[in-house]
């Protein structure tokens, strides 16, 4: 059985990185869709702000919106 042993580690060590990277994919996961969600709150903030005329300056794509594709 002593022969089996170093591949029973390495075998062991592969499936921790495994493990490892499996956990890391799931709590990648959340933390894309917070950030989406943190940027999406950004920009509507942004957008209540210039409604309320908080801001200085509008973007001329909030004046005219066909200008914003040329």
């Amino acid at each position: 059985m002593e022969a089996d042993e170093p591949l029973i580690e390495e075998f062991t060590s592969a499936r921790r990185v495994a493990d490892g990277r499996e956990c890391a994919a799931r709590l990648r996961a959340p933390a894309d869709h917070a950030e989406a969600q943190a940027a999406r709150d950004e920009r509507i903030l942004a957008e209540l702000k210039s409604a309320l005329g908080m801001t200085a300056q509008l973007r001329l794509e909030d004046l005219d919106p066909w200008l914003a594709f040329w």
